[in-house]
């Protein structure tokens, strides 16, 4: 017969031996179950004060104040799309990023204004945007000077500076040149 201890054997009346197992009671905070349930509220908090913090330190600047007037100016905008088409103007950009030149070329044929009007503007963060005059150099090229635009995508604009026409695409800044043509507008 197997030698057993006094706490985990014990003798039915037939004489037979039959083992005995008393569970071991661990305190609570030794378990892992309670521990594992109370994890996901605790980073639920964590991760609402991280957003919370997010929230109250960044600039909402995708939300427009005058959302109704900017509605309204984008009819003007449109119009000025469709002068550029009518006008036949196109313009092909390029950029330098050694030292911050633009040049704008615009085609033979097209009204030469004195000087335009070049914006760059950040999708998400207005604080980049950029806006720049480009001076007429020759007859049909213009240049100015932008700082080093960061490496992302950009909305580009140019307009001449009374307004009459505009053109706008859209420009990586690994790209040294971009060229600007009037999409057709229904009218």
């Amino acid at each position: 017969m197997t030698k057993l201890s006094d706490a985990s054997r014990s003798v039915s009346t037939e004489g037979t031996v039959a083992l005995t197992t008393d569970p071991v009671i661990r305190p609570w905070y030794r378990e892992p179950w309670p521990w594992l349930l109370a994890a996901i509220p605790f980073a639920t908090v964590i991760a609402g004060g991280f957003t919370f913090a997010l929230a109250m330190s960044t600039e909402d600047s995708l939300v427009a104040d005058d959302y109704y007037k900017r509605g309204l100016a984008i009819n003007r905008d449109i119009a000025r799309e469709q002068a550029a088409d009518r006008l036949g103007i196109g313009v092909r950009l390029r950029f330098s990023a050694a030292d911050g030149q633009v040049s704008a070329t615009l085609p033979s044929g097209t009204p030469r204004p004195a000087s335009l009007v070049l914006r760059l503007q950040h999708p998400t963060r207005s604080a980049l945007d950029i806006t720049a005059r480009l001076d007429r150099v020759s007859p049909d090229t213009y240049t100015g000077t932008v700082r080093p635009a960061a490496s992302s995508h950009w909305r580009v604009t140019i307009e001449d500076p009374e307004a009459v026409w505009r053109l706008s695409g859209t420009w990586e800044a690994s790209s040294p040149e971009l060229a600007l043509r009037a999409t057709k507008l229904p009218e």
